[in-house]
């Protein structure tokens, strides 16, 4: 179809009209731009420009559908090149994946066949280094009984978006003198330049340019510091719901939990009633083992201008409302201990300021820290140590680690294997509080240097490092006790849902719902439910999508039998391992 007769037609063989023909011609300009518009309307979704349109409209004697038809053609042409092209390069870059993961997996099948897990393991590296000097050379058992140690306690630091987190955290580092006075000046002019003057305190922890710039803290910061009675390690967690997943990694090594809550007007409203995080956050550490928790009201300093009279008024509202809450979460009213502080300004963080908040004459956040005594863990069976982190020092190949040691003891020249590739280590070196050791106990997180794999990489978060004579078993599938929450909607059969525990973010279905059951004392309550609804309990089997992963018995380990599920940016539960299974053994054929 065309709409010119060859009389309107001109000669194009040279070079078209010139943009000045077009100046002066603008009618025709303006017909030839409707024409390029009807030509795209027919090739859809292909980008063409527009150059590329004129020139062949007028090759095609300005015929609309002709000129669709060339273009579609040449385009799909090119597409179906380009496809070819990209295929075969993936095809080529799949077969090396191929081969190196063969080369893998030979390797690995060599590595286990030097484990016998019936006596212990000789020492053995992967990579070709010599390793006499290390072997364990303690009595571990009798040093332990032996070198008394000040108690140590992992706390993490939660909380909803903007309560003052981190702040609060290095003025507590400061305030103890465990960061120098130079660099919080440094800190000081730093974030005055960039227009976040307030920030300075927030900087000892929050350390990235993407959480200075933002203003908030996206993954876990670790810092330590001693006081005359205890060793203390902060995992400060970020309060944003979109990096719940990184809160729940840091919750996972803490022993027990300060929670911050922003007692400015609105604010603490906006975490705790308006699906904030001040109650999600509560109810994940409290779901993970967590018994111990402080409340840090925080700014209750005399900002907008208010009263010590309201200011007191404000910590009893705030408090009047967690307290009915944390008891319904699970919470023993013993082990929760409340604060009014700021941050800011250091009211009752180190010390009680008599100018500030002088209504209050209870302990200090760090005295209440000092004052909680948790359990000791158990450090005479084998260890269990989970990663947490892989990293090479500056100007160094020497691969390091760092993790919580979950359970049992481990000392310098120690053979580890990590699991679930069965890779096999050595314990160089290691060192707890940024200090030097020759050997560290259960509760404790250390970093160790390895020697034995070739690069930071072969190391994964959430991987678990266990003598190779105590090997953590590896699972897909395993039956668990689950617990829901607050649901919006029920729970069947073939549920997805993304199974938390530690740094581990992974997919998982629900394939089986065995039974309801009492929450009180396990008895069945109903056999194979349709449904799981808000705050019921049951027995259901768990599947994880993307393959096994190192597990045990929630009797055996709490912190490698537990985990958190959520569905859709939201938490719907907790679930306790009761038994792992195993996949059936073909039968052999005679």
């Amino acid at each position: 179809m065309s709409r010119y007769t060859e009389d309107d037609l001109v000669d194009y063989e040279n070079d078209g009209y010139s943009d000045e023909y077009y100046e002066e011609n603008e009618d025709d300009y303006e017909q030839t731009m409707a024409d390029v518009a009807d030509v795209k309307e027919l090739l859809g979704k292909r980008k063409i420009p527009d150059e590329e349109i004129i020139e062949s409209l007028r090759y095609n004697d300005y015929d609309i559908d002709m000129t669709a038809s060339y273009l579609a053609k040449k385009f799909d042409k090119e597409q179906a090149a380009k496809s070819q092209k990209a295929a075969a390069a993936a095809a080529k870059k799949a077969e090396e994946a191929k081969k190196k993961g063969q080369a893998a997996k030979a390797k690995l099948e060599s590595d286990l066949a030097k484990l016998d897990i019936n006596k212990p393991a000789k020492p053995t590296a992967l990579k070709n280094v010599p390793l006499p000097s290390l072997k364990p050379t303690l009595d571990l058992e009798k040093e332990i009984k032996e070198v008394k140690l000040k108690p140590k306690i992992n706390f993490v630091v939660i909380g909803h978006v903007d309560a003052g987190k981190s702040t609060l955290m290095g003025r507590l580092l400061y305030d103890v003198e465990a960061v120098d006075k130079r660099l919080i000046e440094q800190y000081k002019r730093e974030s005055q330049n960039a227009g976040k003057g307030s920030f300075h305190l927030a900087w000892v922890l929050d350390q990235t340019e993407e959480e200075r710039q933002r203003g908030v803290t996206m993954d876990i910061c670790m810092r330590s510091f001693e006081t005359k009675t205890t060793r203390f390690t902060i995992l400060d967690a970020p309060g944003h719901r979109d990096f719940v997943p990184n809160m729940i990694a840091g919750s996972a090594q803490a022993d027990i939990a300060v929670l911050v809550v922003d007692s400015s007007t609105g604010a603490f409203e906006s975490g705790f009633f308006l699906d904030g995080q001040t109650r999600e956050h509560a109810i994940l550490v409290r779901s993970m083992g967590v018994t111990h928790l402080i409340v840090a009201i925080n700014k209750l300093d005399i900002a907008e201008s208010r009263s010590e009279r309201e200011a007191e008024a404000r910590y009893y509202e705030i408090k009047s409302h967690l307290e009915p809450f944390f008891e319904k979460i699970g919470f023993n009213a013993k082990d929760v201990s409340y604060v009014p502080c700021s941050g800011y300004n250091g009211a009752n963080v180190v010390k009680l300021h008599k100018h500030e908040l002088a209504w209050y004459d209870g302990p200090t956040l760090l005295a209440l820290l000092e004052s909680k005594k948790i359990t000791e863990k158990d450090d005479s069976g084998p260890f269990r140590i989970t990663i947490s982190d892989s990293f090479s020092p500056a100007h160094s190949s020497a691969v390091h680690m760092t993790g919580r040691i979950e359970a049992g003891a481990i000392q310098v020249g120690d053979t580890a294997v990590v699991v679930p590739k069965n890779l096999v280590l050595k314990i160089k070196s290691l060192k707890v509080n940024d200090a030097p050791c020759a050997w560290a106990k259960a509760g404790e997180i250390i970093e160790a240097s390895v020697v034995g794999c070739d690069s930071p990489e072969d190391l994964f978060p959430s991987d678990i490092l266990c003598p190779p004579t105590a090997l953590v078993p590896v699972v897909q599938k395993f039956r668990a006790t689950f617990v829901a929450f607050e649901l919006t909607r029920p729970i069947l059969k073939g549920a997805r849902v993304m199974f938390h525990r530690g740094r581990i973010n992974t997919p998982a279905t629900i394939t089986k719902m065995i039974a309801l059951v009492s929450k009180a004392d396990g008895s069945v309550i109903k056999e194979k439910p349709r449904l799981i609804t808000s705050s019921q309990a049951a027995l259901v089997e768990i599947t994880l999508d993307e393959g096994p992963l190192p597990m045990e018995l929630f009797k055996d380990s709490k912190e490698l039998g537990r985990a958190i599920l959520r569905q859709g940016g939201s938490t719907i539960g907790v679930c306790v391992v009761d038994s792992l299974i195993y996949p059936k053994k073909k039968a052999s054929s005679d």
